[in-house]
């Protein structure tokens, strides 16, 4: 019987493959079954109700975890970090940021939440959870393709938008960007252009209207735009299950409606970075047949 690691990614959807991405690499490595539960991310569901792994990977996957799968890995004696053990979704974390470390810690040890990537374990089982980002996703993706249960919903957005426009991702909850002066800076050259604005930010696109005002102005009504510091991975911004699911196809079809577009641009935060949803958009954009085939078609 394989070994295995489980995946408990935290954050939004680019944090999440990272993690995802960093796990796989390491299942295949070891020769250990991965497990993915993205229930505390901002995926919210199941992985698996989103993506599928490509099924000739040399590395076996489970993207849908249901409560005996979790009742048979708390019962499990071997374990990794052993603070995990008989309390995996029970388990109380705390999050640091200091120069040795950034990520989760366990309250009780203040620990990693998670092992050393750069060995094998004897545990059975092997835990990581944590967020952060980076670019590791791109790695993941030509590995992974769209579910048919939303394929139907992307690829009728995509229907409704123009043939070619100019498209912007904007954060602007939690990270903040100087967007304004980017749309005023950019307005003169889009005079009579299909301009799609993607943002987390309803404000953002309010302001889209106002600024682009000699442009056709193309937005994602779908997605639950909170205008304030929450970000749209937060579960707070959500009544339920269904708006939760909603919120993550919503995010995707803004995804690929960036990387489809004619030209893309991407604004740096006020820490003069820019998001990892900005980066993973831009590099579908810059490789459209890798998007393409992560949403199966043609």
């Amino acid at each position: 019987m394989l070994k295995e690691l489980l995946c408990i990614p935290y954050g939004g959807l680019n944090d999440t493959l990272v993690q995802i991405s960093r796990c796989y690499e390491y299942a295949k490595i070891y020769k250990r079954q991965l497990l993915i539960d993205t229930s505390k991310s901002g995926i919210f569901l199941d992985f698996g109700l989103y993506f599928e792994f490509n099924p000739q990977l040399d590395c076996k996957v489970t993207t849908v975890i249901d409560d005996d799968t979790f009742d048979r890995l708390n019962s499990c004696l071997s374990v990794k970090p052993f603070e995990f053990k008989g309390m995996i979704r029970d388990v109380a974390l705390r999050h640091v940021t200091t120069p040795e470390y950034k990520g989760y810690t366990f309250s009780t040890s203040g620990k990693p939440t998670s092992f050393d990537f750069s060995s094998d374990h004897m545990e059975d089982l092997l835990i990581h959870l944590n967020c952060g980002g980076g670019i590791a996703s791109h790695s993941l993706i030509p590995c992974l393709r769209i579910t048919q249960r939303i394929k139907g919903r992307i690829l009728s957005y995509l229907s409704s938008l123009p043939l070619d426009y100019i498209a912007f991702h904007i954060r602007n909850t939690d990270i903040k960007t100087d967007f304004i002066t980017l749309f005023q800076a950019t307005a003169p050259n889009l005079r009579g252009r299909n301009v799609l604005v993607c943002s987390d930010d309803s404000h953002v696109i309010a302001v889209a209207k106002d600024v682009f005002v000699e442009s056709t102005i193309y937005s994602n009504n779908k997605v639950s735009y909170t205008s304030g510091h929450l970000s749209l991975h937060c579960r707070e911004n959500y009544r339920d299950l269904n708006e939760m699911d909603d919120a993550t196809i919503a995010s995707l079809c803004d995804l690929f409606a960036l990387a489809f577009s004619s030209h893309l641009i991407i604004a740096k935060h006020r820490g003069n970075w820019y998001s990892g949803f900005s980066r993973l958009a831009y590099e579908l954009f810059q490789n459209k047949e890798m998007s393409r085939m992560l949403l199966g078609i043609s």
